[in-house]
């Protein structure tokens, strides 16, 4: 009877256990920030519309009916301006706009940003680019210019490596936009992609507030590229990522981080080609020699090593980077990628098609019909790595 009762206890300790574990694990995944889900977020977007008094805690809120906007904090740099306070651009009304340069979902709402920056500018709209990073390379000073040059931003950015800015104001997602009028309270917000014609008649609205007559504006037209339809949701690699995210590779390897693995794939009998066929969908696959840290996984040799993923989107892309210039081969459906499909970033010459990574970004590698499809890149450097898969 004894051993039977202290079977008994260590079961139940044992299951106490494991409850407190999964717990934890769900609550540090409910603090994680994340690229908020592409497309329309009515329902659950806005810290104004959703609470029934309008009044969030969010710093003072002395107007009975919006938020104080908190203060900036901690910004590590600024490009495009000396040092800003949202205390001295009391007057005006504020557009800030938190943003990472690899975010696919922030790249799209760029040329809204951007636009509205030219039409309003003048009439006392000021634009702040939080850039708090998701990746350790987007910290980078030089990174983060390089991406505001290569966009053509010129209105303000500030980095906000720490997420001192992004905490102050209990955000999230990337990209989300908050609306501060000219006495300094948020009067709209918007998290993700879409809604740029209500996001912009609210500026036009506070813009009013300052005298301006807006009657006359009409809406930026802009082609916007939020999907509609279902694509495969956005992959990481990088250990700190994926796991609290439930994601892996297929191999049944797995990520174990700080190990080199040397992954394999199913082959094909008659020929030993990789067996497409059979990985799963929306998974993403490795083969050769690569070594696991928190934020991506990277080529381990100089030998052949590989990324296979079957995907379902009109657009893929990959965020990488190298120590050096690498040429990495890129097919679709086992086939060098044509020219009428290949990304913005695919060169297709002499019947192959590769692209050059030579900097940490975010790389353009399909664009054709929707469907589903198997992507393989192929790689021959050490030194390359990876950190997510988007699509649109």
């Amino acid at each position: 009877m004894k051993n039977t009762s202290k079977n008994t206890t260590r079961y139940v300790l044992l299951g106490v256990v494991v409850v407190l574990i999964v717990a934890a694990i769900i609550y540090l995944q409910s603090l994680r920030p994340q690229q908020a889900p592409a497309g329309n977020l009515d329902n659950n977007i806005s810290i104004l519309s959703n609470n029934p008094s309008g009044s969030p805690d969010l710093g003072n809120t002395a107007n009975e009916n919006y938020p104080k906007a908190p203060e900036l904090a901690g910004i590590a740099g600024w490009i495009n301006t000396k040092p800003l306070t949202l205390q001295s651009l009391h007057g005006k009304v504020v557009l800030i706009d938190f943003w990472a340069y690899s975010c696919v979902n922030c790249l799209r709402t760029l040329p809204y940003l951007n636009s509205w920056n030219a039409k309003y500018k003048d009439s006392g709209l000021v634009i702040i680019g939080i850039h708090t990073p998701e990746f350790n390379f987007e910290k980078d000073y030089n990174n983060v210019l390089m991406a505001t040059k290569k966009y053509n931003i010129t209105y303000p950015v500030a980095q906000d490596n720490d997420y001192m800015t992004w905490t102050a104001f209990q955000n999230q997602y990337w990209p989300r936009e908050y609306l501060i009028d000219k006495n300094g309270y948020i009067r709209y917000d918007h998290i993700g992609e879409g809604n740029y014609d209500e996001t912009e008649a609210h500026i036009q609205q506070l813009l009013s507030e300052l005298g301006n007559n807006m009657t006359s504006q009409g809406l930026v037209n802009i082609t916007d590229q939020t999907p509609t339809t279902y694509n495969t949701q956005e992959l990481y690699v990088g250990y700190n990522f994926a796991h609290p995210r439930g994601q892996n590779v297929g191999n049944p390897e797995g990520l174990i981080i700080y190990k080199t693995i040397n992954y394999t794939m199913p082959k094909n009998s008659a020929d030993s080609a990789v067996d497409l066929s059979s990985i799963k969908q929306d998974t993403i696959y490795v083969e050769g020699p690569w070594t696991s840290d928190p934020d991506n996984l990277a080529t381990a040799t100089n030998d052949a090593s590989s990324i296979y993923l079957s995907f379902i989107a009109e657009n893929a892309n990959i965020v990488a980077s190298s120590n050096i210039s690498t040429q990495v081969e890129v097919l679709i459906d086992g086939k060098d990628i044509d020219s009428d499909v290949a990304g913005s970033d695919v060169i297709v010459s002499g019947g192959k098609s590769f692209m050059k990574v030579d900097e940490p970004r975010l790389y353009d590698i399909y664009r054709g019909p929707y469907g589903r499809h198997v992507l393989q890149l192929v790689i021959m450097q050490q030194g390359f790595s990876f950190n997510s898969f988007t699509f649109g």
